[in-house]
């Protein structure tokens, strides 16, 4: 990873711009869950999506090392922001296996979506 700071940044963005969103659909949680959780599964999606295109924009070869630890850096920063945010003492308290279940599982398309950039390299 040659970019740690630019990967930093859009490791911080992918979490700011699903975050942001959520506030203002948030008013949907209470009327269809189901809808503002996969809502909220495609904004991340989205999110990493953009951000790991233009990462990844530059580079001709990107090795699939690469995308692993871009993956693991951003999922690393979403975690710890939301683990602020999110556990006992916290604004918007919530038991840690409840967070896990709600949120923490839909990050690890983080590192899917960075390694299967990294994988449309054809030396890899």
């Amino acid at each position: 990873m040659k970019k740690l700071k630019l990967a930093f940044i859009l490791g911080l963005l992918s979490w700011l711009l699903p975050f942001a969103v959520s506030f203002v659909i948030f008013p949907l949680k209470q009327n269809n869950y189901f809808l503002f959780e996969s809502l909220m599964s495609v904004l991340i999606t989205i999110s990493v999506v953009w951000f790991a295109k233009v990462y990844f924009s530059k580079n001709k070869e990107v090795p699939i090392k690469d995308g692993v630890l871009l993956g693991l850096l951003w999922l690393a920063i979403n975690l710890i922001i939301d683990l602020f945010l999110f556990l006992p003492k916290s604004p918007m308290q919530m038991p840690f296996v409840l967070y896990i279940s709600q949120i923490g599982v839909k990050y690890l398309s983080i590192p899917t979506i960075t390694i299967g950039f990294s994988s449309l390299n054809k030396n890899n």
